[in-house]
C-alpha cells in the first residue's frame, strides 16, 4: 500500500522540495508528478508564522464550504517518515490528519474521494495577530501549483496576495 500525502504548501514546488531533501540527508528525492486534488470544507489560513519563510505560511481551517486546492502524491511508505520530517511533526509545528480528498478519475472528470494525509498546524503554533504572509512562501506554492495544473483561479488568487 502506499502512503497518500495531500499536499497544499511549499513541497508543491519540485525545486524547493529537492534542496531541502538534498539538504537534509534525503538526497535526490522527489514526490514525483501527483494528482491535481480538492480538499473540502477546510480553507488556507495564512496564520503560522515562520523565521524561516520570513512572515506567515499556510495552515488548514475547518471552514463548511471552502475548498483548498493541492496536489495527492501516491509515495512508498517508507516516504512518510521523511513527510512528516519536512512538515515539521517532530517539531511540534504541524501535526498529521487523515482527509478525503477529491480527485479527477479520467478524461470524463469524474471526481472519486481518495483517503490521504495531510498537515495543520499545531494550534499552539498559529497566531490569531500573524505577520504578514511570506513572499517566498507564497512564490513556492504559486510556482509549485501552476507547475501542477492547479486551477489559474486559485494560484491567481494567491498570487493576489503577492500583489501580482
Amino acid at each position: 500500500m502506499s502512503y497518500r500525502y495531500f499536499c497544499y504548501g511549499s513541497s508543491l514546488d519540485a525545486q524547493h522540495f529537492a534542496g531541502w531533501a538534498n539538504e537534509h540527508g534525503y538526497g535526490s528525492r522527489s514526490l514525483g508528478e501527483g494528482q491535481p486534488a480538492m480538499l473540502s470544507d477546510y480553507e488556507l489560513s495564512l496564520t503560522v508564522p515562520s523565521r524561516y519563510w520570513m512572515g506567515a505560511v499556510g495552515t488548514l481551517a475547518p471552514r463548511p464550504g471552502a475548498v483548498v486546492h493541492g496536489v495527492l502524491y501516491a509515495l512508498a511508505n517508507d516516504d512518510a517518515d521523511m513527510i512528516r520530517h519536512k512538515e515539521g511533526v517532530a517539531s511540534g509545528l504541524y501535526r498529521e490528519i487523515d482527509v478525503e480528498v477529491e480527485v479527477g478519475a479520467g478524461p470524463a472528470t469524474t471526481l472519486q474521494l481518495v483517503r490521504g494525509h495531510t498537515f495543520v498546524a499545531a494550534p499552539e503554533r498559529t497566531s490569531a495577530a500573524p505577520p504578514a504572509p511570506s513572499r517566498r512562501w507564497l512564490e513556492s506554492v504559486v510556482r509549485g501549483g501552476r507547475a501542477h495544473g492547479l486551477p489559474a483561479a486559485w494560484t491567481d488568487e494567491l498570487a493576489r496576495l503577492l500583489g501580482g
